[in-house]
């Protein structure tokens, strides 16, 4: 490329970074906003295009802000605090609009973000490493795998930040933590629940447990747990963690996988039950630990929960009552078939990052009237509403959520009807 040639940002690409237009592929400029203009001095390749890896900023463009955090820059948990909130919802929104376009989609009129707001995270996995000087905990350092220590987050929830602090001493007096692990901090209805990865697995001493129990009662946790390849050992559990949503009671399993926000849960869970309003049996597939059954249950649906995990089945049958039937399936190799879908007027999806190819094939083979499609990619529910529209569905709606503030992840709910 001419380096001497200033050149402008356009727009924002996948993973937050800007592109400008070059004859020999896109150039991606980290930390830039579209209406940027750089003198880039040094580059390297990247994908399709290279990566500015030194540029000068020359002008910028009106969607430019200064970042909040002190962090930024360095710490890798975000990567777009110097945009505005408004253009990163126009850009959550044109990610998706993007996806279904390059799947034939270009018609579908995309709904306008729905923006969880910042200090909204209640889970958050922390990465921890033990040095010379003692623990650092925080999050892996942009384009690294070295650790960025950080003792508050504009990001998490106030019970969350206040635990940051408390972290690094925490890990001081617990030998079995080895010298490096993971930390979940996740925020209930009851409490927040923390848990500890360490890095190789190891059990903890009696001295330990003794450690952890007097430290939960002096920190107020509801539960803490500690994890390793062996599986999940509730330590404490000093209550019940529990969440509360839409008029249900979800009592999650040690360490179980639950959305980063309330307030983005609560805009999946809105979409799906309008959307199934008229449904009254409905198959929620992928199930996880019931954020969308058991919803659907206490507004008065029969539903059919299925997931891989039987801890997270259990979970939900015990909270479901009568409304509730489980099924232990690994969808993603034993898909169920569209002849046994027939007895449901709705199928709810919500499959891990890789989506659910093998699925949609028997959904698109059903005669399911309607079909909620809930994804945390993009690309793969894209490539899925394909395949459910090849086989004679009609895409209502298709609506951005974004309830990872200042990243370039982004949820999204599209809503099918089976064509007369």
């Amino acid at each position: 490329m001419d380096q001497s040639k200033p050149v402008e940002v356009t727009k924002l690409g996948a993973r937050g970074d800007g592109i400008a237009d070059d004859p020999d592929g896109p150039l991606y400029i980290p930390f830039s906003v579209p209406g940027d203009r750089y003198r880039v001095i040094k580059t390297v390749p990247r994908g399709d295009g290279r990566l500015a890896t030194k540029a000068e900023r020359l002008s910028s463009g009106s969607d430019r802000t200064d970042p909040p955090c002190p962090h930024f820059g360095n710490c890798g948990g975000c990567s777009l605090q110097h945009v505005s909130l408004p253009a990163i919802a126009d850009f959550k929104r044109e990610l998706l609009a993007d996806a279904l376009a390059k799947r034939g989609f270009s018609e579908i009129d995309v709904a306008e973000t729905v923006s969880a707001p910042p200090g909204s995270r209640r889970r958050a996995r922390l990465s921890c490493i033990k040095t010379v000087k003692g623990w650092i905990v925080g999050f892996n350092t942009r384009g690294t795998n070295r650790i960025t220590g950080i003792e508050g987050c504009l990001i998490l929830r106030p019970a969350l930040t206040a635990l940051l602090p408390k972290m690094a001493a925490l890990l001081q007096q617990l030998p079995s933590m080895g010298k490096a692990g993971d930390i979940q901090l996740t925020e209930g209805t009851s409490g927040v629940e923390a848990v500890l990865m360490p890095e190789k697995p190891k059990d903890l001493t009696l001295d330990e447990r003794y450690f952890l129990t007097d430290w939960a009662e002096e920190t107020d946790l509801a539960r803490l747990v500690w994890q390793d390849r062996s599986g999940a050992d509730p330590v404490v559990e000093r209550r019940p963690f529990v969440i509360k949503i839409k008029g249900a009671t979800l009592a999650p399993p040690a360490a179980a996988f639950l959305q980063a926000s309330a307030e983005g849960e609560a805009a999946i869970v809105d979409h799906v039950l309008q959307a199934a309003k008229q449904a009254r049996r409905v198959a929620d597939l992928f199930c996880g630990c019931g954020t969308i059954s058991l919803p659907l249950a206490a507004a008065g649906h029969s539903v059919h929960a299925v997931e891989i995990d039987r801890s997270l089945l259990a979970a939900v049958q015990r909270m479901g009552g009568g409304n509730v039937t489980i099924e232990a399936r690994d969808l993603a190799r034993n898909p169920i078939a569209a002849a046994d879908l027939a007895v449901y007027d709705a199928v709810v999806f919500d499959p891990p990052r890789a989506g659910a190819a093998d699925q949609a094939a028997e959904i698109a083979a059903s005669a399911v009237p309607t079909v909620i499609a809930v994804s945390c990619n993009p690309a793969t529910l894209a490539r899925d509403l394909r395949i459910l529209v090849d086989g004679g569905y009609r895409i209502e709606s298709a609506t951005p959520i974004d309830q990872f503030t200042w990243s370039a992840h982004l949820e999204a709910v599209a809503v099918l009807r089976r064509e007369p």
